[in-house]
């Protein structure tokens, strides 16, 4: 034993970060690429409807997450709180839980200045 140490090389770490990331996700379907446009073309309803349907179809916790910064950028804050807390309960161990939570005091905070007004 020559005292080699073994350093994979930054391609396979890559493709393997890669593949974890897929594992992690799943293949983006095509309710997933159509919200992901909208989203980035500023049609918020339209891409958290998308959302929410690619949930349905693959269930997954980034997905919810998506769809309530999708209504909360489309002016929709109770269903974007409805959203935020679907989150918490489908992945109650993320290290986003405190932001999120934050997120929805400010949004409840919003809903009754609104109701209010």
């Amino acid at each position: 034993m020559t005292g080699h140490l073994f350093l994979p090389s930054i391609s396979a770490v890559l493709a393997t970060l890669a593949v974890l990331q897929l594992l992690a996700t799943g293949p983006a379907s095509p309710s997933r690429r159509r919200a992901d446009q909208d989203f980035a073309r500023g049609r918020y309803a339209q891409a958290a409807e998308e959302y929410l349907q690619a949930d349905r179809a693959s269930p997954r916790a980034a997905l919810v997450l998506q769809a309530a910064r999708s209504f909360e950028r489309a002016g929709d804050l109770a269903q974007a709180v409805q959203q935020y807390r679907a989150y918490l309960r489908r992945a109650p161990f993320t290290a986003k839980r405190a932001a999120v939570r934050r997120t929805i005091a400010k949004l409840n905070r919003q809903l009754a200045a609104q109701a209010g007004a």
